[in-house]
């Protein structure tokens, strides 16, 4: 999807900001991300209610595996119903916009927390290679950039070389 048809689809929040990331699109209403497009699929934020919800009716976590364990972050797929269903994607659209908005207003630290391990089974969490978002490896300097390792510590005195002494 290009920028013009993600900001035709969310014409009902009114004005949208759609700015290119992750390899796709973070779509932004009052500077506050609330959704994400890539390749050509749609994720809302959701919190720990909203999550459930979008879980009953078969949406998709957004996640990876990380050092052995599953990361799963505040995006889900929207349910297939909503792909056919103005009235219920908006709908589902302004509540990814009440999400970002409070979570916005908690403060640090207080965000929502994602469904207990165990709670409604999810399926797989979306593969980020296949979405252009990367695996969960960790971050390695790209060509040209080399890590900065810190200076190596000496003892004694013998970091005092080329001071003179009068």
């Amino acid at each position: 999807m290009d920028k013009d048809e993600l900001a035709e689809m969310f014409v009902a929040l009114g004005p949208v900001q759609v700015r290119r990331m992750f390899g796709g699109h973070g779509i932004f209403r009052d500077g506050l991300m609330f959704a994400l497009e890539t390749r050509g699929t749609l994720f809302v934020k959701a919190d720990a209610a909203f999550s459930e919800d979008l879980a009953g009716q078969g949406s998709r976590p957004l996640g990876y595996e990380a050092r052995g364990r599953q990361v799963r972050l505040p995006y889900w797929t929207l349910p297939d119903a909503a792909l056919d269903d103005d009235e219920l994607r908006d709908a589902l659209f302004r509540r990814a916009l009440d999400v970002s908005r409070a979570v916005a207003r908690a403060p640090r630290g207080k965000t929502a927390k994602a469904p207990a391990e165990g709670a409604a089974p999810h399926g797989p969490p979306p593969d980020l290679d296949l979405l252009g978002l990367g695996g969960g490896s960790p971050a390695r300097p790209g060509p040209g950039k080399a890590r900065k390792t810190p200076p190596a510590k000496t003892s004694g005195g013998a970091g005092r070389q080329g001071k003179a002494r009068g």
